[in-house]
């Protein structure tokens, strides 16, 4: 995963609550992409496009010491991942195999999450016996053991 950020065009239309927007008023910032008067771009394309990306709109300067820059490393793809991680299982538990248009989909994720649960346990569940509490891990990486077998038997997947 490449994190691209840029200031030319914002794909998505943004919503700042009033609240959150410092004048007491929302905010609507509109895509840039769609604005009239410009070539139209079919409506599965653009969707193919905005597909690929994550945007975030940074409306006010955050307070951040630029000394935490130089100490903060880089987002990394297996960042994602575990950021994702329970939120994947979360969504397939919630839906039917019958919810998506293709069995390849949730195969395709399980498989992802299967192939990344050793990192998962290893980072979030702190699975070592050196840990002061090696048996509340041991659950954590149990129970995402467990979630992925129930998730395997129910999309009906074998890898």
């Amino acid at each position: 995963m490449f994190v691209f950020y840029t200031s030319n065009e914002r794909l998505f239309k943004h919503f700042v609550p009033a609240q959150f927007s410092g004048n007491g008023l929302p905010l609507h910032m509109p895509s840039q992409v769609e604005t009239a008067g410009r070539k139209r771009v079919s409506p599965e394309n653009l969707e193919a496009v905005r597909a690929r990306f994550f945007e975030m709109l940074v409306y006010k300067t955050p307070k951040q010491d630029p000394a935490d820059l130089e100490q903060c490393g880089t987002f990394e793809r297996h960042h994602f991942l575990l950021g994702t991680f329970n939120k994947a299982m979360s969504t397939l538990e919630k839906y039917s195999p019958t919810d998506f248009h293709s069995q390849h989909l949730p195969a395709y994720v399980l498989s992802g999450l299967a192939k990344n649960l050793p990192l998962m346990e290893s980072i979030m569940c702190g699975h070592t016996t050196a840990t002061p509490n090696y048996t509340a891990l041991t659950n954590c990486a149990q129970n995402h053991l467990s979630r992925l077998h129930n998730l395997k038997a129910k999309y009906n997947v074998n890898f």
